[in-house]
């Protein structure tokens, strides 16, 4: 796409990630390193256009441990910076456990 910038409002909503290159030692990592400790879950990213900001959401449960189940959310707002950059500014991070 030429110009990706021009039509955002095009991914505004809920994706669910099924890819990512995120690795460390050739296996999908957690990002305190976990992985034995960690199951990851479903990845999800939730873009809101006409306000600026994403959210991205990863689901997570610690094995054996139902206490230590939750999501991490990492919010960002972001801007056009050129026809086809945006500029990302990292906001929070939150972990909120199930209920």
């Amino acid at each position: 796409t030429p110009n990706p910038t021009l039509n955002l409002e095009k991914i505004s909503g809920s994706w669910k990630l099924i890819y990512s290159t995120i690795t460390i030692l050739g296996s999908k990592r957690t990002k305190l390193g976990l992985r034995d400790f960690i199951s990851l879950g479903d990845f999800l990213q939730i873009i809101d256009v006409a306000e600026g900001k994403a959210v991205n959401v990863i689901k997570f449960s610690a094995r054996g441990l139902s206490l230590l189940n939750g999501q991490l959310a990492i919010q960002a707002s972001f801007s056009v910076a050129s026809s086809s950059r945006v500029n990302i500014k990292y906001d929070k991070s939150e972990i909120t456990p199930d209920q």
